[in-house]
């Protein structure tokens, strides 16, 4: 695809704060991005960590934005912050599947591999917002999961190395860990004024 054809820069939204362009971490974080969109034969993943009120989520979102137009289809899952009763992720991965044009019943094992067959013959965009537990990664993500399709990860730790499905992505030397950075007064105002749709000269 086009996109597929522009320097890695292209790749994140102009209004990304705190990632101004040719900035260090402008540069390291397009780089990985691009990596994404590029058309590869197995499942690649990028897990982007840290702490509350970094900026994941609004990153992570932009980033999905960006990206959707390179595959087929995309669905985004947001999680419980506190985590997830095994309804809850049933409930979400339903959801999803009515997304995706599929059909939604059955236990959330059938459910999982109607999804792990659907990437089979699909390339899918997956962002799965608030992982934070072995039991929500396990319970949301098949253990097939490929056919060139993508998943982006928010989470508050830097790994979850019980989880079946997090040792499979780093097995597969396909997943790509990224720690926003710490933003700067003006660029922590900036933020917080594109997420309630404040104007410049208010803060």
């Amino acid at each position: 695809s086009i996109l597929r054809q522009l320097p890695p820069q292209a790749y994140l939204p102009p209004d990304l704060v705190g990632y101004e362009p040719h900035t260090p971490q402008a540069e390291q974080l397009a780089g990985l991005v691009a990596e994404l969109a590029v058309e590869e034969p197995d499942v690649r993943a990028l897990w982007l960590y840290g702490p509350g009120g970094l900026g994941k989520t609004t990153m992570a979102t932009k980033l999905y934005n960006v990206l959707r137009r390179s595959f087929q289809q995309a669905v985004m899952m947001e999680l419980d912050l506190e985590g997830s009763t095994q309804e809850q992720l049933t409930s979400l991965l339903q959801k999803a599947l009515e997304h995706l044009g599929l059909p939604s019943t059955g236990s959330r094992a059938e459910l999982l591999q109607r999804l792990a067959e659907f990437t089979q013959r699909t390339k899918v965009l997956l962002f799965l917002d608030n992982v934070n537990y072995d039991s929500q990664l396990d319970g949301l993500l098949p253990a097939v999961f490929s056919n060139g399709s993508c998943i982006i990860i928010t989470s508050r730790v830097s790994d979850l190395p019980v989880s079946h499905s997090y040792q499979a992505l780093n097995r597969s030397m396909q997943l790509q860990r990224f720690m926003p950075a710490t933003l700067n007064i003006d660029s922590a105002r900036a933020l917080f004024r594109s997420r309630h749709g404040l104007s410049e000269d208010v803060l």
